[in-house]
Parts: C-alpha cells; sequence; structure tokens
C-alpha cells in the first residue's frame, strides 16, 4: 500500500500599510501543501500568526472593502477569489486601497 506524501514548499506574501503596521514586517513566509495551496491557505497561516490583521483581510466571509490581493500582477478577486491557486513562484501582495476626493 503505497501512502501519497504531502509536498510542502515555502510561499512568501508582502505586506503593506495595515498588514505590514500589524506584523511589523515586510513580508512573511510559510510551508504549505505546494500542489493545492489557495489564497485562503496563505491567509490562514498569516491570520494564525497575526490574528489582528483579520479585520483587515474579511468582512463576514468576504474579502473586506477595501482590501486588496495582488498576485503576480494582477487583482485577485471574482466570486470565489479564495480558491485561487497559488504556486511558490507567485509574487502575493496584500494592500489596503485609499480613497481619495
Amino acid at each position: 500500500m503505497t501512502s501519497k506524501m504531502s509536498v510542502t514548499a515555502k510561499f512568501v506574501a508582502n505586506l503593506f500599510g495595515p498588514f505590514y503596521s500589524r506584523t511589523n514586517s515586510k513580508s512573511v513566509e510559510y510551508q504549505l501543501a505546494s500542489e493545492s495551496a489557495t489564497i485562503k491557505d496563505l491567509i490562514e497561516k498569516i491570520i494564525e500568526q497575526f490574528p489582528s490583521i483579520k479585520e483587515f483581510i474579511y468582512d463576514g466571509e468576504e474579502l473586506a472593502e477595501n482590501t486588496m490581493i495582488v498576485m503576480n500582477g494582477d487583482i485577485v478577486g471574482g466570486e470565489n477569489w479564495f480558491e485561487t491557486k497559488i504556486t511558490p513562484e507567485d509574487r502575493i501582495s496584500f494592500f489596503q486601497g485609499q480613497h481619495g476626493g
């Protein structure tokens, strides 16, 4: 009987604005299952280490209104944003949007 081993890899998230100020880190690194990692998996690791940033990421079950997640230069969005697959090579950044008038 052969069991499938889960391969992990290092995933990096860059943090700006309140994400930086709450973590005092410009980036964080986590080991995740490389074949199945999603944006939500990465977020849950960040919140596990820094619970105070949860309010900047989530509004209930949805992404907070002013929060932007950028992956490889594109904003992660859409109805199922949390299921977006990630790879160790992806550049993932968390921002808080600003509004002006």
